[in-house]
Formats: structure tokens, sequence, C-alpha cells
């Protein structure tokens, strides 16, 4: 999987300035094995589908018991800058990453 880094994500842009070309996921670098997960579920379901998954989507997907468990790791994500909320409509947008 190729991925082009937006410069505008401040954790992404200080991993890979002045670093040694590897070819290493750079979300992977500041997500937990967990996080990283529910990230690639949401750019699957976006590539399908052409829309973001809902926290009930996420929550059978994952096989969360709650939906407290999805919440909380968008939340993280947004938290990290993967994720922004989106103030336009419902819901949030993928921000660091674009296939």
């Amino acid at each position: 999987m190729n991925y082009v880094v937006k410069m505008d994500n401040p954790l992404l842009a200080k991993l890979t300035k002045n670093s040694v070309k590897v070819h290493v996921d750079p979300i992977a670098a500041i997500l937990t094995p967990r996080q990283k997960e529910v990230y690639d579920f949401i750019l699957e379901h976006r590539e399908k589908y052409q829309t973001l998954p809902s926290i009930t989507e996420i929550t059978v997907a994952m096989g969360y018991s709650s939906h407290n468990a999805a919440y909380a790791i968008r939340q993280r994500l947004m938290d990290r800058g993967v994720l922004k909320p989106s103030f336009n409509s419902v819901g949030y947008i993928v921000t660091a990453l674009e296939k």
C-alpha cells in the first residue's frame, strides 16, 4: 500500500523530517495496534462504500461489546490528528493519509 503523507499533521511531519528512506507506514509509528486496526477498517470502508463508517459499524466490525470502545478509539484517532471532526456534516473526515 502506498501512502502520501500530508505534512500538516505535526506528528507525521516530525517522523518524516530528515529521516532515512525506509518503507515504513508512518501511521503505524504513532498509533497503537488497536488504533491502527480501526484506522485501516475506516480506510477500507471508505474505499468500498465511499462513506465513512458509523460508530455502530466500527463496533460490529471490530467485535466490541459496546459503542463506548469504538467511540473512544475514534476520539484517540482524532487526538492523534489522523481523523478530524467534520463541521459541515455529522461525523468526521480522514486527514492524515490518502491512497
